[in-house]
C-alpha cells in the first residue's frame, strides 16, 4: 500500500473522528457539519479536491464534490472525476477471489503453484505453502514490491504479516488461469458490470486520461501523472 502524505492521513484522522462523534445524530445534523468543515480540512492540509460521500444503512444520502481535479488547468471536480484507486484494487481482487471460491473455482487452501503449474518467479522451496488464503491475509511471505526479477520469499508462509502487492499480483495471475479470462476483463464481469460501477475500471486509457486527478503531492502540487498499476 501506498502510504498517505502526513496531511492527507491527519485529514482522514479528522474526518473518521467527525463521523464517530457525529454517528448518533441526525442526517442533517451531520451533512451540515461535514458541509461546514470539509473545506476547512482542505484548507489546512492542502487538499486540492475529493469527492465524498454520506451514506446511511449502505445507501449514499449526501454527496458533494469540493476543489480541483489538478492545481495546474483548475479543472474542478465533478461526478465524472476518476481517481486513482491504487492498492483499493486489493479490496475489488479479494472480492472477485471470494467469488470464485464461493462457486467452487478456486480453493483457499490450495497451492496457487498447482493452478499455474509452475513457480512463476520464486526459486524458493517455501512457494509451495502459498494458497489464496496466504494472499488475502498478507501471509504469503512475500515483500510488497520486489527488487529484482525474482520473486524473493522474507519467510514460510503463515508464519508472520507482511503487507504485499506482489502476492495479489500472484493472485490475479491465478484467477487468469482459472477463468481463461484477462484480469481486467474479470473484474469487469465480476465487479464493475453488477454493481453498476460504470465508471471504474483498471485500465487507464485514453478515455479516462482526460477524467483523471493527477497525482498531488504533500504541498498540493500535481506530479507527473502514472500509469496506473494494481
Amino acid at each position: 500500500m501506498e502510504l498517505i502524505p502526513f496531511p492527507m492521513s491527519r485529514f482522514l484522522f479528522t474526518l473518521c473522528c467527525l463521523f464517530t462523534v457525529l454517528g448518533a445524530e441526525a442526517q442533517s445534523t451531520v451533512t451540515q457539519q461535514l458541509t461546514d468543515s470539509i473545506p476547512v480540512f482542505m484548507q489546512r492540509d492542502r487538499i486540492p479536491g475529493l469527492s465524498i460521500a454520506y451514506l446511511e444503512a449502505g445507501r449514499p444520502v449526501w454527496v458533494r464534490h469540493y476543489g480541483v481535479a489538478s492545481q495546474k488547468t483548475g479543472a474542478p471536480i465533478t461526478d465524472s472525476t476518476r481517481f486513482e484507486a491504487a492498492s483499493l484494487t486489493k479490496v475489488v481482487t479479494a472480492y472477485t477471489a471470494m467469488l470464485l471460491i464461493c462457486n467452487g473455482q478456486l480453493d483457499l487452501d490450495k497451492p496457487l503453484a498447482e493452478y499455474l503449474g509452475n513457480n512463476y518467479d520464486v526459486d524458493d522451496p517455501r512457494f509451495a505453502g502459498v494458497t489464496a488464503r496466504r494472499v488475502l491475509s498478507h501471509t504469503a511471505g512475500f515483500p510488497n514490491w520486489r527488487s529484482s526479477s525474482k520473486l524473493t520469499m522474507l519467510f514460510s508462509p503463515g508464519e508472520k504479516f507482511q503487507y504485499s502487492g506482489e502476492g495479489f499480483v500472484l493472485l490475479s495471475k491465478v484467477m487468469e488461469k482459472i477463468t481463461r479470462q484477462s484480469f481486467p476483463q474479470l473484474l469487469q464481469d465480476s465487479v464493475f458490470t453488477p454493481l453498476g460501477m460504470r465508471n471504474s475500471n483498471i485500465i487507464f486509457d485514453t478515455i479516462y486520461r482526460q477524467l483523471h486527478v493527477p497525482r498531488h503531492n504533500w504541498l498540493g502540487k500535481p506530479r507527473v501523472p502514472p500509469i496506473i498499476p494494481m
